[in-house]
């Protein structure tokens, strides 16, 4: 087995720290890429139930008003002719 010298080692571990940091780089951006598109996956999200229920809300207030509505006919045709069903 050939001996080593101190260059050999010193030329072996820059070697590996330089493959090491180019991994730890790459590793790196990838994690950046994955926080940024689950952050953006949850305002999507959060966009999305905001307009749900804003689109709720307002089903719910027309579905209010309709029935206001339909209670209001019916009050008018019993006071009219005193049976609300005709």
């Amino acid at each position: 087995m050939a001996e080593l010298t101190k260059e050999d080692l010193t030329e072996a571990i820059a070697e590996a720290l330089a493959r090491h940091d180019i991994e730890e780089t790459e590793l790196h951006k990838e994690h950046h890429r994955f926080i940024k598109s689950e952050i953006e996956r949850r305002a999507r999200n959060k966009e999305r139930w905001e307009k749900f229920q804003s689109s709720l809300i307002g089903g719910l207030a027309l579905a209010l008003l309709a029935g206001l509505g339909w209670l209001g006919t019916l009050i008018i045709s019993w006071l009219k002719h005193g049976n609300p069903s005709s």
